[in-house]
């Protein structure tokens, strides 16, 4: 039994390694959190996504589409913290059966003249969802680092939003690099590991000395 709860004690250490790492998989340090204000979501659900233009690309249609913004607050942007990304998690409801597709864009108002920088941001989608169904999306914007210390603005646009109302929507901003898995930062040795428990599984029930408690 000694050797069994060993064991079980690796497994243990094993998973809650893998779950620590899965709360840092966006960043080293998590900045700030904000809630997109209610009248904002209003006008998101208000909006009306501009036609594409004859002779552009999928990309330069959503590039250059028209879109209705949310200005967020501003955070202090430390160099030496770079890079930072943007975590925005959506909560809607379907309102037919069918995909739920949104496409944004998130990025900074950098300030001093510089005006914004913004990436488009997949992920904000789900399908084959059921009329009334709840879900919740999560999406990362592209890492960028700053030259120097300044105060940025988040900003989150939306450019297009079929069949589902949106009941809320947060945002996140993480710093740093997020701590590698607890399986990348040991490689090939997890390999190794997970074979070592396994064996000793096998044999603790089937190939280890039978003793009177066996009998």
């Amino acid at each position: 039994m000694k050797n069994l709860a060993a064991l079980s004690i690796c497994l243990a250490i094993f998973a809650a390694g893998c779950s620590k790492d899965e709360d840092t998989k966006y960043g080293k340090t998590l900045v700030d959190e904000f809630r997109v204000p209610a009248e904002t979501l209003v006008k998101f659900e208000k909006f009306k996504p501009s036609e594409r233009k004859p002779g552009e690309t999928a990309l330069e249609a959503a590039m250059l589409a028209d879109t209705e913004a949310w200005n967020g607050p501003s955070i202090d942007a430390d160099s030496t913290a770079n890079p930072y990304k943007i975590v925005v998690t959506l909560k809607g409801r379907a309102k037919e059966d069918g995909d739920a597709v949104s496409m944004w864009k998130a990025g900074w108002n950098l300030g001093d003249g510089d005006g914004t920088r913004l990436t488009l941001m997949p992920g904000l989608t789900r399908s084959n969802l059921k009329a009334g169904q709840n879900f919740v999306a999560t999406a990362v914007s592209d890492p960028i680092s700053f030259k120097k210390d300044r105060r940025v603005g988040v900003v989150l646009e939306l450019a297009k939003a079929n069949n589902f109302e949106i009941d809320g929507i947060d945002v996140a901003v993480w710093s740093g690099i997020g701590g590698s898995s607890f399986l990348s930062k040991f490689g090939a040795f997890t390999y190794v590991l997970i074979a070592l428990v396994m064996f000793g599984l096998w044999w603790f029930w089937f190939r280890r000395p039978k003793t009177d408690m066996d009998l």
